[in-house]
């Protein structure tokens, strides 16, 4: 007996179906839902599988059925179109009645076959709610629930919410692997200035004969000068430092990612400490990490140093007293108390 292919197991279901489960249909769509599905059919048994395609895609337009779905989906498997046929023969399953479950196995074959070609993918966003775009396309929020099938190559998923900075994650899909992307979404910094600019108290003479004034001493500018191009320059050094160590992080990211199972490939989850099989760059990675970690601290106290060292320089030079008899007063800098603790303090100078 010679075996019947997919598509024509199905055409009875399909014919079937407008004049008994959909009354309300006009009767000229219902005839050209089986019109279509009848060609569509004959295209598929003479192996035209482009022709077959465009007919039953014409008939899914006027009709979402499992079954025009199921033909759909085959037709498009035999065009090598992995993605969209997919798709169809998910629906097809999802909707499949259970008068007709010895078609499942015949579609789940189909599915099985589409899959080895895609890629699978789950996401997951840390903040419930959050905007989600693949390639730059909106996802419909139900759809997160589900894996995404998507063709080999590169691919972008971005995650965004009010409040919170963008979060973005780019990877290259590989035929027949299986991957979680979880997107992860930090609160937007303040935008207000939290560091008050020193103040500057306007000094008041005092009522007395004209003073004779003398100049004011080169060494402030000479010695604040010199100390606040060797804080910046510390500054920029830590910077360099810490984008060098990044790369050599990334790179050692990416060798745990190799060595790691497909569902911990870009979580670094496989360094977790007590996993039985480690990947051997797990130790190097962490040691990286630390580093740049304190050369990013060690920039940012540089930086900040040579703002403070750079004001102060200028606020003493102008503010020095040049009257004659006066006594001096020296600037003097120190760290507020009730900051100390907390990643560095408030700057004050008093003069």
């Amino acid at each position: 007996m010679m075996k019947i292919s997919l598509p024509v197991a199905l055409l009875a279901l399909t014919l079937a179906v407008p004049a008994a489960a959909d009354d309300a249909a006009a009767p000229d769509s219902s005839n050209a839902v089986k019109e279509l599905v009848k060609q569509g059919n004959a295209e598929y048994s003479r192996q035209n599988w482009e022709a077959a395609r465009a007919d039953f895609a014409k008939a899914w337009e006027l009709k979402q059925h499992y079954a025009i779905a199921a033909n759909l989906g085959e037709a498009e498997l035999k065009l090598k179109q992995y993605r969209a046929a997919a798709e169809h023969l998910r629906y097809a399953i999802a909707n499949l009645p259970p008068e007709h479950s010895e078609k499942r196995g015949d579609v789940e074959a189909s599915l099985k076959e589409c899959r080895a070609h895609l890629s699978a993918v789950r996401v997951t966003v840390s903040v419930p709610g959050a905007t989600v775009r693949l390639d730059g396309h909106g996802v419909a929020s139900e759809l997160l629930a589900d894996e995404f099938l998507l063709d080999p190559g590169p691919h972008t998923l971005e995650a965004e919410k009010a409040g919170y900075l963008v979060s973005s994650r780019e990877f290259t899909a590989a035929a027949g692997e299986a991957r979680e992307v979880r997107l992860e979404l930090s609160p937007q910094p303040p935008t207000n200035d939290t560091v008050a600019a020193p103040s500057t108290a306007a000094a008041t003479p005092a009522a007395s004969a004209p003073p004779e004034y003398s100049p004011r001493p080169a060494w402030i500018l000479i010695g604040g000068g010199a100390a606040t191009v060797v804080a910046a320059g510390l500054g920029t050094y830590f910077v360099l430092h810490g984008s060098s160590l990044a790369s050599d992080a990334n790179q050692l990211s990416a060798e745990v990612d190799r060595e790691s199972p497909p569902t911990m490939v870009g979580t670094n989850s496989a360094c977790a400490p007590g996993r039985a099989m480690r990947p051997a760059a797990c130790d190097s990675l962490a040691q990286k990490n630390a580093a740049r970690e304190s050369a990013r601290t060690d920039a940012t106290v540089s930086w900040v140093a040579a703002g403070v060292l750079g004001a102060a320089t200028v606020a003493t030079y102008f503010l020095w007293p040049t009257k004659e008899g006066v006594a001096e007063r020296h600037a003097r800098v120190s760290v507020a108390p009730l900051l100390v603790g907390m990643r560095g303090g408030a700057v004050r100078i008093d003069f």
